[in-house]
């Protein structure tokens, strides 16, 4: 299973990074955080790094279903969006809350992580525009996050509540 989303974009950083933050308004998303990794390692470490800044990504509304479900999943927030520079191109790739949610044993917290899902994975397949993703990986990944939120509800569905297993009760 894969844990993030990704696509490659023609043009310059900057206007990679533009362009992402776009992407993620047009979905509902403000980002709340962002790091340039590039300067950072530099100034602490005195390393050379290619462009590399991530982004933290929120979408308010659904942030705070979340958090009303379960108060600590605010340390899987907010959602990263990494725009880096690679030998091919810049590529932007976010975080599939779907995958990263899966340590939590909430069906209805994994509900809301496939509708931010289903958000990022808009966002950043935009960003590829005509020239990237054909309509058949565009199909390919909506059914890879159907899948994963599918398996998501089975597991969470298969746990049993506390006091009803009958393997540990009794005294």
């Amino acid at each position: 299973m894969s844990y993030y989303f990704s696509t490659k974009i023609a043009g310059t950083f900057a206007e990679a990074l533009d362009r992402t933050r776009n992407a993620l308004q047009s979905e509902g998303f403000g980002v709340i955080s962002e790091i340039d990794i590039q300067k950072t390692l530099k100034e602490k470490i005195g390393v050379e790094f290619r462009p590399y800044v991530i982004l933290g990504a929120c979408n308010p509304t659904l942030a705070h279903e979340a958090l009303r479900l379960e108060d600590k999943v605010g340390t899987m927030l907010p959602c990263n969006v990494v725009v880096q520079e690679t030998s091919d191109g810049i590529e932007v790739a976010a975080i599939d809350p779907v995958a990263s949610m899966q340590a939590i044993q909430n069906e209805r917290l994994g509900d809301k992580a496939a509708a931010v899902a289903e958000k990022l994975r808009r966002a950043i397949l935009s960003l590829a525009g005509p020239s990237g993703m054909a309509q058949a990986d565009l199909d390919e990944h909506r059914a890879e996050i159907e899948r994963h939120a599918e398996e998501s509800r089975h597991e969470l569905d298969s746990v049993l509540p506390p006091g009803t297993d009958p393997l540990h009760e009794g005294p």
